[in-house]
């Protein structure tokens, strides 16, 4: 689950698909579908970010619209993610390939991948930001 503040939407991940609701409301406002095994989601300025465990993909949407603008291959089984506000990427903790993927929020490329020793380690790697969009505090 993750809380957009200026956009003022909730963000749910359901296995399958992102339920988005107001969050002053409650209200469905709509869904972000084909988002298979998703967990993760980060909103970052104008775009979002899902991380899709079992097809191995980041899918890249419009908050705004919620359209998606594209898919990326990430690594094996991505699950958490983190915005970076620092340095404008994405990072991605990927269990299945115990590495963790960088993307260029604004370009959506990928930027390479960090090996990881484990993947329990993974996610406390990804946290040496200290920001994170679907975790705040960490």
């Amino acid at each position: 689950m993750t809380l957009d503040p200026v956009g003022r939407r909730l963000y749910v991940s359901h296995a399958m698909r992102v339920e988005v609701l107001d969050a002053d409301s409650g209200k469905v406002v709509g869904s972000i579908a084909d988002t298979p095994g998703v967990h993760g989601i980060a909103i970052a300025g104008q775009h979002g970010f899902t991380t899709n465990g079992r097809e191995n993909k980041l899918t890249v949407f419009t908050p705004a619209t919620l359209a998606v603008i594209k898919k990326l291959d990430v690594g094996k089984g991505p699950d958490g993610i983190f915005n970076h506000a620092g340095t404008k990427r994405i990072f991605t903790c990927n269990h299945g390939s115990d590495d963790i993927a960088v993307v260029h929020r604004r370009g959506h490329g990928e930027g390479g991948r960090v090996r990881s020793e484990t993947a329990q380690d993974c996610e406390a790697d990804a946290n040496w930001s200290g920001q994170s969009a679907d975790r705040p505090g960490l």
